[in-house]
Formats: structure tokens, sequence, C-alpha cells
């Protein structure tokens, strides 16, 4: 099997899956697919879950090693944030980093988290 990138996200906020794809495809350069949306000549694949409590969907984003991105997870992040109008927490991309919220504004800052019973939430929000 070949060597994968990954990262995952949170919304707030649950959000039609197809507007999460539609950004992701335009933003990092590459076709993203879901079990849900199968798209031709997908090099990624998100996978979706919900949760009843703090952010009420989580995903994670697989795709080829040899495929690099347009532009960076976090900003990634940002422009989904103000697309979509809602919180967006993105998991650490390193040992040595912090989980980074980002506001439907675009204002990104390190936070903490906790975890629930079935979710995850910013620590003090």
């Amino acid at each position: 099997m070949a060597k994968a990138k990954s990262m995952q996200f949170f919304l707030k906020e649950k959000c039609d899956e197809i507007k999460i794809l539609e950004h992701l495809n335009c933003s990092l350069g590459f076709i993203t697919e879901s079990l849900d949306v199968t798209l031709e000549n997908a090099l990624g694949f998100l996978q979706v879950e919900t949760h009843s409590m703090g952010f009420r969907q989580s995903f994670l984003l697989s795709w080829p090693e040899s495929v690099a991105t347009l532009i960076s997870p976090q900003e990634a992040m940002r422009g989904l944030a103000i697309a979509i109008k809602a919180d967006v927490l993105l998991e650490p991309q390193g040992i040595d980093q912090q989980w980074i919220l980002t506001r439907a504004t675009g204002e990104q800052q390190a936070v903490g988290v906790i975890d629930l019973a079935d979710g995850l939430d910013v620590a003090n929000s």
C-alpha cells in the first residue's frame, strides 16, 4: 500500500458534505470523494462522522503522499470556515503543533480541546 498524507478537522455546525468536497477540491488542487459522493479521477478520500456534542461533524481526509496540495491545511481551513460561515477545528499537523480553531471570520488561534462522550470541543470556549 502506498504511503498517504492526512488531516482531520471538525465543524461546529453540520454542513452539507458536497459543499465541503467542493471547497477541498478547489483549494487543495486534487479531487476528493467520499462514500456518499463518488467522483471520477479522485485522489483523496474524505471520511465523515456526525456527533451529538461539541463540534457536530468530523472529517478525515487522506491522499497519496506523492500528491502535493496547493495550500497548507491551515489555509484550507481558513477558506472553508469563511465559505461555510462556521467554526472549523484542525487537528495538529505535527508533533510540536497545536489544535487550530478557525472562526467563521477567518481568524485563527491555537486552542486546547476536550473529549466529550460523543464529540470534541474547545476547552474553555
